[in-house]
């Protein structure tokens, strides 16, 4: 339930200000559009879904909070404009260590940005485009499945030193007032067709 709230709302978990009350409970949703959809109104009517079926009601306050700003970095941001009508958004890489992106916001790069990092991260670039990348930390995080390496670099160490060289983008540390999501409420057992 967890994904499909954060996916419908764009919004990353860490924003979520009780995430207790979502719970583990996972759900098979089968569910057809009228026509072809873009990405954004597809997540549009999973807000629908989700209140219909589920009584999903979230409520939004501002609250003061230590976040990392993603602003350009020197020399300017190096993504590529994107040439599709739509696209998957973020995505994990396939055979390496990273993000994908297929006319993606940036937005939802923060989302993912936000998770190893454990602190909302901002998008204050002021790009407003939709834009193809790939991000790989492949360098400071193997695939492999050996157990962790204790002296592995923290993840701020790691998307500062990448953010800039691939991206042309780096984050700034900036106690701000920012927009968190309270879940009032949600069913468990969700209405029939």
């Amino acid at each position: 339930m967890g994904q499909l709230i954060t996916w419908a709302y764009k919004i990353p978990p860490i924003l979520i200000s009780n995430p207790q009350v979502i719970g583990q409970d996972r759900y098979d949703i089968v569910a057809t559009a009228d026509g072809p959809a873009k990405t954004e109104q597809m997540r549009i009517m999973m807000q629908s879904l989700l209140a219909e079926r589920f009584k999903l009601s979230i409520r939004k306050d501002t609250k003061e909070m230590q976040v990392f700003a993603l602003v350009e970095a020197k020399g300017g941001h190096k993504l590529v404009e994107s040439k599709e009508a739509d696209g998957v958004g973020v995505t994990p890489m396939t055979g390496k260590m990273g993000l994908s992106a297929k006319h993606a916001t940036l937005d939802l790069l923060t989302m993912y940005l936000s998770q190893p990092l454990r602190t909302p991260v901002i998008d204050m670039t002021g790009l407003k485009g939709r834009y193809d990348f790939e991000f790989d930390i492949s360098q400071f995080v193997p695939m492999s499945r050996e157990p962790q390496d204790e002296s592995r670099p923290s993840p701020e160490f790691i998307l500062q030193s990448l953010l800039p060289k691939q991206l042309g983008l780096r984050l700034e540390s900036r106690k701000m007032p920012i927009e968190v999501f309270f879940i009032e409420r949600i069913e468990k057992i969700p209405v029939e067709n």
